[in-house]
């Protein structure tokens, strides 16, 4: 009877699609994921209002007890600002804002659960000092804006949209409000790691860029990084 049961629940497990799926790649601590998303239609309103394929962008975090020795159960983590049906792995609590998620629940959504495509740019360090310096940086940035919300203000968005054919030295000129630390959308959280990692200028608006700006098909490419590379966006799944 006992084994019956097992096969049963064996069974039941294998045909429940919404059984998470282990991600079959490596990463490291610095790739940028880029979320194509189709499930919700605020996804797809982010996509459309920024003219890009994508609504949404994260950074990979890999055994990163050096961020929180918490984050020990899994190999992989993300770092994002946004809102998961999951609790933050650092606090427990659900968050709508900075948060770090593990890599196998956002797996699951995107290659079992429906929620869309996960692409991948991989990062490529110019010098030998670079991962250390990112990890620094992630630091020092998580520090910074942990338990920070996410930036809903509709004068950043529209911001956003009127900025998004101007190259960063014009914006830069032309505003003083593009650097807050008070609030975050996930390419905005992005663009702030990287600046405070070294590998992005100290003068890029990381308040108006958007997930786009992070594709490699970006045109015009406004972000240049310093200090490293990313490879072309990936398709994982």
């Amino acid at each position: 009877m006992q084994s019956q049961l097992q096969s049963m629940m064996m069974q039941s497990n294998q045909s429940n699609p919404q059984q998470p799926r282990v991600c079959p790649y490596a990463f490291q601590t610095g790739d940028i994921l880029l979320y194509n998303t189709t499930k919700y239609w605020y996804s797809r309103l982010i996509e459309r209002f920024t003219s890009s394929d994508y609504s949404h962008v994260s950074i990979v975090l890999h055994r990163p007890m050096w961020l929180d020795p918490s984050l020990c159960e899994e190999e992989y983590y993300v770092l994002e600002s946004g809102s998961e049906r999951f609790p933050d792995a650092v606090s427990g609590e659900i968050k709508f804002g900075v948060q770090v998620c593990p890599m196998s629940k956002v797996w699951a959504e995107y290659a079992s659960q429906g929620y869309g495509h996960l692409y991948v740019r991989r990062i490529r360090f110019l010098h030998q000092n670079g991962p250390g310096a990112l990890m620094d940086g992630i630091k020092a940035a998580y520090e910074k804006v942990n338990g920070c919300p996410y930036d809903l203000n509709p004068c950043d968005w529209i911001n956003c949209y009127f900025d998004e054919t101007k190259t960063l030295p014009q914006i830069e000129a032309s505003s003083q409000h593009d650097q807050k630390t008070t609030s975050f959308w996930c390419s905005a959280l992005m663009s702030f790691v990287l600046v405070m990692s070294g590998f992005l200028d100290k003068a890029v608006p990381w308040t108006v860029i958007t997930p786009h700006d992070f594709s490699a098909y970006c045109k015009p490419q406004r972000l240049a990084f310093q200090g490293c590379s990313y490879d072309p966006d990936l398709k994982l799944c």
